[in-house]
């Protein structure tokens, strides 16, 4: 018997952006409140949910900027290019591995 499985395989959030070429954009408003100093998004990149949208991460530090946005994407469908002749979509892993998982 043959079985292709097409499970999506356990990944850090890291790993996933990297493996998909995709490009963190941080930001800081220094007048912000402290809880949301610092904003992250990927660069032209939207999620599907009936309309695409762009997603933010915020937080006090660039690290929770960054968990936020990885909280966002879980399970979701990105759509890299939109509007363009090189649009796609990938799957988000609705469960990303920690760091120490993967080595």
């Amino acid at each position: 018997m043959q079985i292709a499985d097409n499970t999506l395989k356990s990944i850090t959030f890291e790993a996933f952006a990297d493996q998909h070429g995709l490009v963190l954009e941080i930001g800081e408003n220094p007048e912000a409140d402290v809880t949301i100093r610092y904003f992250c998004t990927f660069r032209d990149v939207e999620t599907v949910q009936g309309f695409r949208i762009k997603n933010f991460g915020y937080g006090s530090t660039k690290k929770e900027s960054w968990d936020d946005l990885a909280r966002q994407l879980r399970g979701k469908v990105l759509v890299l290019g939109a509007g363009t002749w090189d649009r796609r979509e990938i799957q988000c892993s609705s469960e990303w591995a920690s760091d120490e998982a993967t080595g």
